[in-house]
């Protein structure tokens, strides 16, 4: 079955690699049932509980959500839990209102921040469980700091300066440069840098 593959940000959405404003894309496209649906542009907010796995099935993950980040409808949720070291990873980011119109008429939908995304692509390319991945696109910086193979930090930067500030406190740790649109930046001696090529990855096509 073939699927509509939307990347949406705060302004824009681009679909079959064409940008729309939100007024003109409800009123040009029409979506399959089936979508994928990609989170640019968004910090994703972490919340971590300590737990073993007998805890897990008591643990009440609607209320830790509202304790954290109250009961608005612009977050969206997901968790993983890390076996090795008890703890439970609870995700959050915004879109939801955004997002929920997308899925009128849909009979199958995936969500998933562009952030979340680069993870299994980059888990695919190397073998470290702990490293920072910074990528870029359209403009905007991606920083996410993986400890263990789950993701501990991920920050979104308008800008090289704002990256480079959070980089400058970085003591010890494999950076990962991917794709071409992170411009060369002098990295402490510290650091050890390195490049990842995964072509085409921001093609609509490997959204799949």
């Amino acid at each position: 079955m073939k699927e509509s593959i939307v990347l949406i940000s705060r302004n824009i959405l681009i679909y079959n690699k064409i940008s729309y404003d939100y007024k003109s894309f409800y009123e040009k496209i029409k979506l399959l049932k089936k979508r994928y649906i990609v989170v640019l542009d968004e910090d994703i907010y972490i919340k971590k509980v300590s737990t073993n796995l007998k805890d897990l099935v008591n643990i009440d993950i609607e209320k830790i959500k509202e304790e954290s980040f109250g009961r608005d409808e612009e977050y969206l949720m997901d968790y993983k839990v890390c076996k090795k070291a008890g703890i439970l990873y609870i995700y959050s980011i915004k879109g939801g209102i955004r997002i929920s119109k997308l899925c009128d008429g849909a009979n199958r939908v995936k969500i998933i921040p562009i952030q979340m995304y680069m993870m299994e692509k980059i888990r695919r390319k190397i073998k470290k469980k702990s490293y920072i991945c910074i990528f870029s696109y359209n403009e905007i910086y991606y920083y996410n700091l993986i400890l263990d193979g789950f993701l501990e930090e991920a920050h979104v930067f308008n800008d090289l300066e704002n990256l480079m500030k959070k980089l400058v406190s970085i003591e010890t740790c494999d950076v990962i440069y991917v794709e071409s649109g992170i411009k060369k930046i002098d990295l402490s001696d510290k650091i050890k840098a390195r490049e990842v090529k995964l072509g085409g990855i921001f093609s609509e096509k490997v959204f799949v």
